[in-house]
């Protein structure tokens, strides 16, 4: 079910910035849209893993997602987010990193780790 849950808010993260740069409403600061996201996957997940599993799946696949809506390169990035400045000047590293993060992701997702719940461990110290 986590691989659904986050697969579906990276289809729908990538297509609403995808509707937008096709209109040319360009996207100049990454920073609410980091934001919301976060809070998402912050909010439905239930462990620290799932945490880490949904970050990471989200973080490499989101830009190939977002170029296929685009009709672009699926390997494109852009010159606006640090992510894609930084990975510009390393495409072997940045193909490593996408490879480790979906590998990683749908390991975090799909295994029965036991770790105490994210919310539960807050708790604690409020």
């Amino acid at each position: 079910m986590n691989l659904i849950y986050i697969t579906l808010i990276v289809y729908f993260s990538a297509l609403i910035d995808a509707n937008h740069l096709l209109l040319k409403h360009w996207i100049f600061t990454h920073v609410p849209r980091w934001v919301l996201r976060a809070t998402v996957i912050v909010a439905i997940s239930t462990t620290v893993v799932e945490l880490a599993g949904y970050a990471l799946f989200f973080m490499a696949t989101f830009d190939q997602c977002l170029n296929k809506m685009r009709g672009i390169d699926l390997m494109y990035l852009g010159d606006t987010a640090y992510w894609d400045k930084f990975f510009n000047k390393r495409p072997i590293l940045y193909i490593r990193v996408k490879v480790v993060g979906i590998s990683l992701g749908i390991y975090f997702l799909t295994s029965e780790m036991h770790v105490p719940s994210l919310f539960l461990d807050a708790l604690k110290y409020i």
